[in-house]
C-alpha cells in the first residue's frame, strides 16, 4: 500500500509503504539528470489522491497515475525565468495552476492551453503559493516579496499585506516568505527565513495579527494538522515541532529524529501522523501524540517534497522503537 509520495533533487519520484519499509522508484533513476529534472514542486492531481502532479527544474509538469502506475508529460511551463515554486491542481475545474520564481502566474488546462493573462506576475523572488480551499483564490509571497492575495477568475490582487513595523532597534524587517496555508476562509498563516510566524486576517488590518518566533534559523517547512489552529514547522536546522497557535507558550510537541534541514513536511488531516522529508535522505513518520519516531526509511536521495495520502496503512505500522507505546499522550 502507498502511503506517501517523494520528489527528489536528483529528479526521482518515489512511493513509500511504511508498514513494509518499501520505497519505490517509479522513473528510471538511469535516465536522470538532477539540473533538468529535480523536482521542484507536486500536489495532487485529483480529489481521490490517485494521480500526483510533479514539476521539474526545466519546468516539465508530470503526471503519476496510481491506478494505471503510468508516470506521464502533461505540458512545460514557457513563461518567466527560474524553477516553478509551486503547483496546485484547481477541483472546482481540473485547471492547475503554476507560480514561477520569477513572478509569473498561470492558469492552465491539464493539456497545457493557457487560461490566464500572459503579463500576470506576484513579483521576483516569488517563493510559494498556496491555492484557499474555500473560495477561487491563491496567495503567494516571497523574498522581498510581501503576501497577495489574488482571484482566480479576475487575476488581480484581493489583498497585499503589509510589512510589520519596524524592529526595536528601528530597524526595517526584511520581507522572507517561505510558506502560507489557509487557517480558515479568511485567515492565513505564513512563515518567514527570519524565523517569524505570522497570522493575517485582513478583514481586521493588513498587517499581522499575530506573530512570533520559532528559533532563529529560517523556517522551511510548514504544514497544518489534525488539531484545528495547530501548525507543523520545521527549519534549516533539523528542528521540527508542533505550534499551537492559540496559544503565548506556542511550542507544544517537540519531535525528534532529525538530521539536516528539513525540506518538506505533510501532517495528516484527520489522525496524529506526519511525514517529513530532508536533505539526510530519510522519509520519517512521527506519531503527534505520543511525540515519536515511528519509522524511518532511507531513501538514497536528498529529498525535496513529500505528500502523504490521507487513505493510508500508518495505522498497521509497527514502530521501530517499542517503547515509544509507553510514552505519555499529548493532551
Amino acid at each position: 500500500m502507498i502511503d506517501c509520495y517523494v520528489g527528489s533533487a536528483t529528479g526521482a519520484f518515489k512511493t513509500v509503504d511504511f508498514k513494509h519499509a518499501k520505497v519505490t522508484n517509479v522513473n528510471k533513476i538511469s535516465e536522470l539528470e538532477p539540473k533538468r529534472d529535480e523536482i521542484t514542486a507536486m500536489c495532487w492531481g485529483d480529489s481521490e489522491q490517485t494521480e500526483v502532479i510533479t514539476v521539474q527544474a526545466n519546468r516539465k509538469l508530470k503526471v503519476y497515475n496510481e491506478l494505471t502506475s503510468l508516470y506521464s508529460d502533461l505540458f512545460t511551463v514557457e513563461d518567466g525565468e527560474g524553477p516553478v515554486k509551486s503547483v496546485r491542481w484547481l477541483k472546482d475545474s481540473g485547471n492547475i495552476v503554476t507560480a514561477v520564481n520569477s513572478g509569473h502566474l498561470a492558469i492552465w488546462s491539464s493539456d497545457g492551453k493557457r487560461l490566464s493573462p500572459d503579463d500576470w506576475s506576484a513579483g521576483n523572488d516569488l517563493l510559494t503559493m498556496e491555492k484557499n480551499p474555500w473560495l477561487n483564490q491563491i496567495a503567494t509571497g516571497g523574498k522581498e516579496n510581501i503576501l497577495k492575495v489574488w482571484d482566480l477568475e479576475k487575476h488581480e490582487k484581493v489583498h497585499v499585506a503589509k510589512n510589520v513595523a519596524f524592529n526595536y532597534l528601528h530597524h526595517r524587517v526584511p520581507i522572507w516568505e517561505t510558506g502560507i496555508k489557509y487557517l480558515n476562509e479568511n485567515e492565513i498563516v505564513t512563515t518567514t527565513g527570519k524565523s517569524h510566524i505570522r497570522i493575517y486576517d485582513f478583514r481586521a488590518d493588513q498587517r499581522p495579527v499575530q506573530e512570533f518566533t520559532y528559533m532563529d534559523t529560517p523556517i522551511t517547512a510548514l504544514s497544518l494538522c489534525y488539531k484545528d489552529r495547530h501548525i507543523v514547522v520545521g527549519n534549516t536546522t533539523g528542528n521540527v515541532s508542533v505550534l499551537d497557535l492559540r496559544n503565548t507558550k506556542n511550542q507544544v510537541v517537540k519531535l525528534r529524529g532529525f538530521a539536516g534541514a528539513i525540506r518538506s513536511i505533510d501532517a495528516h488531516p484527520t489522525t496524529p501522523f506526519i511525514v517529513s522529508v530532508g536533505i539526510d535522505r530519510y522519509v520519517r513518520l512521527h506519531h503527534i501524540q505520543k511525540k515519536k519516531l515511528i519509522k524511518k526509511i532511507y531513501a538514497k536521495v536528498h529529498l525535496n517534497s513529500v505528500l502523504f495520502k490521507k487513505e493510508n496503512g500508518c495505522e498497521k505500522v509497527k514502530p521501530d522503537d517499542m517503547r515509544w507505546e509507553k510514552s505519555k499522550d499529548w493532551e
